[in-house]
């Protein structure tokens, strides 16, 4: 699983792929979370989680995401500071 770092050229758009997982950056509080259906790009404002893991079910990885226990992880435990870090770093 990785955060998904592709820009889209020309577009200043993070590339997702249809089954990543997408979280809102902004606001943790409103719980925004995604499955793609379909391919695209996003803003800065949401976390594409691209899963590599062929093992891995994306839609049992989204539900564990949704959980409230995810979200009190994220408050705690700064989630979306990772998050910030990680954009810093070029992802």
């Amino acid at each position: 699983m990785t955060a998904s770092p592709t820009i889209i050229p020309g577009k200043k758009l993070i590339q997702f792929l249809e089954n990543d997982i997408l979280i809102g950056n902004i606001r943790p509080y409103l719980k925004k979370i995604w499955l793609a259906e379909h391919d695209g790009g996003t803003k800065g404002d949401v976390l594409p989680v691209h899963i590599t893991d062929k093992e891995l079910d994306a839609k049992f990885l989204y539900y564990c995401f949704s959980s409230d226990q995810f979200f009190l992880y994220d408050k705690h435990l700064g989630f979306h500071d990772l998050i910030g870090a990680f954009r810093q770093k070029g992802g």
